[in-house]
């Protein structure tokens, strides 16, 4: 099965056509889902793609394009399905190895990291086995910091290859943190997850406001637990997690002020009333049509 030959597809009206080469499967059932699950990612993959090029297609794009978005939303309900997993079943090679590259984990690569981003999910594979440490204790942190109101859900994992199935958190076509929301709701958000951090003896070491802290207004989450520590020593923990508040607060401080200064900037005073920049692009939007209108007269 495939979305070039044996998928007929005009729009919303699609069909699947020409099974000579099926199989039934006599092996047990979780081979079979697993290789039907594995399957229908390259299908959803391919189908992403494919609706990228429909887009530049001016007439049909509409149409299509919502067909191929829906069916790569679904790719969520897939990873989530909770009486069966697609990760568990060591004889197949791992997920990530599978997925088209090009498409979903073109770019998206970290240090020490291979990460495939989808609309609500993120798989996150730790490649070094040398590095399996790390990817026992980010896993590990996903157990302690598990309240979703500032951290991601982990939804599934593979020991084996070292991937983690993660909650996508962050806005969709969304270019960099937008701190739209006033200072004391940041302050409260921050205070919140370091009472988090002190009762689990976490020491976050590399958070952040800027790469680990995601932020669009008053949706805000942290990522990425990888280099964070647990101390032992008490007093010394609180006294660091204290000081690392401290500074993170201040850039808070920082940005919300400067959101705000950018913000005022975008607006222009014309005859004596405030109007915004769309304001204004509407403005010479209609006046272009009504110079053309006038030129067709």
């Amino acid at each position: 099965l495939n979305t070039c030959c044996n998928t007929i597809v005009n729009g919303e009206q699609i069909r699947v056509i020409d099974f000579c080469r099926y199989q039934i499967m006599k092996k047990n059932a979780t081979e079979l889902i697993e290789k039907n699950k594995i399957l229908r990612l390259n299908l959803l993959s391919k189908l992403r793609k494919e609706k990228e090029s429909v887009n530049n297609i001016e007439n049909d794009a509409s149409k299509e394009g919502k067909l191929a978005a829906s069916a790569t939303n679904n790719l969520t309900d897939i990873l989530q399905e909770s009486n069966e997993t697609i990760l568990v079943n060591k004889t197949n090679p791992c997920l990530i190895d599978l997925i088209d590259k090009a498409d979903m984990c073109s770019g998206n690569d970290r240090p020490g990291a291979k990460v495939c981003v989808f609309p609500n999910v993120i798989i996150k594979q730790i490649p070094d086995p040398l590095k399996h440490k790390n990817y026992v204790q980010e896993k590990n942190f996903f157990g302690l910091l598990n309240d979703t109101r500032y951290f991601p859900k982990l939804y599934d994992y593979d020991d084996r290859c070292r991937t983690m199935l993660i909650e996508n958190v962050q806005a969709v076509q969304r270019q960099g943190n937008v701190w739209s929301a006033s200072y004391s709701y940041y302050e409260d958000f921050y205070t919140s997850i370091f009472e988090i951090f002190n009762a689990n003896n976490i020491w976050p070491n590399d958070l952040n406001t800027c790469c680990n802290t995601l932020v669009n207004g008053e949706q805000i989450r942290v990522i990425d637990f990888g280099k964070y520590v647990i101390r032992k020593k008490r007093e010394s923990l609180l006294e660091q997690n204290k000081e690392l508040l401290s500074d993170l607060l201040s850039e808070v401080k920082q940005r919300v002020e400067k959101h705000q200064k950018n913000n005022n900037k975008k607006k222009r005073v014309i005859w004596g009333e405030d109007i915004t920049i769309t304001d204004l692009k509407n403005l010479r939007k209609k006046m272009k049509e009504k110079s053309a209108m006038s030129v067709r007269q």
